[in-house]
């Protein structure tokens, strides 16, 4: 496997209570990191860590930032997709399984509803989502 190295500033009006590394839908870290005051008046905290790949990923960070009355300002970034050739990102088995109930459940609860080829188009889904669901992890 190998490493991505994850580092970057993040700029906020208080300083931030934590910041979340997730990785395929779980969070796998969970930092506090030091926030220092910039001569603007805003906190800016430096972070850089290192995340070992063995298969192809997403990543994404959230940062929590504790505000008055108990509230919290939460901030998401977009997915960073890392490929590892000869290793494709796979559903996780829940997601796949859910998946495949959900599309079982619309089959029963559409098929007095909807002419048969809309069925047919269903239950194809429902085909690939099986596969998908035998493959996952």
């Amino acid at each position: 496997g190998g490493q991505f190295e994850i580092k970057g500033s993040i700029v906020s009006q208080e300083p931030l209570e934590s910041i979340e590394l997730v990785a395929n839908g779980t969070v796998v870290r969970k930092l506090a990191l030091e926030s220092r005051r910039t001569s603007a008046g805003a906190y800016q905290s430096e972070l850089r860590m290192t995340l070992p790949i063995e298969e192809s990923t997403w990543i994404a960070l959230r940062c929590f930032e504790p505000r008055s009355g108990g509230r919290l300002r939460f901030a998401h970034t977009a997915p960073w997709l890392i490929e590892v050739a000869g290793r494709p990102l796979r559903p996780r088995r829940h997601e796949a399984d859910w998946l495949v109930q959900r599309v079982r459940d619309e089959i029963t609860r559409s098929r007095a509803l909807l002419p048969g080829t809309a069925i047919a188009e269903y239950e194809e889904a429902l085909r690939i989502y099986e596969q998908i669901a035998r493959d996952a992890r």
